[in-house]
């Protein structure tokens, strides 16, 4: 029996260690095929957001090619053999605001910096 991912929304880590996960990748599906250039997704408090968007990235972002080659396999996106040009082959910008806690704007701003720094170099 698969364990629950308990305190973890890292999507990469999840499938890596073989826990229990609800399949999402059609996800990717009605993007490719409802794609408006910007999108954006309101959902309530631990309902998935940030692994959703990091199962996006780890889908598209063409840094992780042969590193995540393996890692849909299983999945419905996997299966449809129509998405697999898509599959890691664009540049992606991952910036997740979740680890931004500040209690005045001085230090949200610095946090801010901090998070676009590190996705610039990466």
């Amino acid at each position: 029996m698969r364990s629950i991912p308990i305190g973890t929304s890292d999507f990469k880590a999840i499938v890596e260690a073989g826990y229990l996960y609800v399949d999402k990748t059609k996800f990717v599906e009605e993007i490719l095929n409802n794609f408006m250039g910007t999108k954006l997704y309101l959902r309530p408090r631990r309902f998935g957001k940030t692994t959703n968007m990091q199962m996006l990235k780890e889908y598209f972002d063409i840094t992780k090619k042969e590193e995540n080659k393996d890692l849909f396999k299983g999945l419905y996106i996997d299966s449809v053999q129509k998405y697999k040009e898509h599959q890691n082959a664009y540049p992606v910008i991952y910036l997740s605001l979740k680890e931004v806690k500040a209690d005045n704007w001085n230090d949200m701003y610095d946090a801010l910096k901090k998070i676009v720094i590190r996705e610039y170099n990466r």
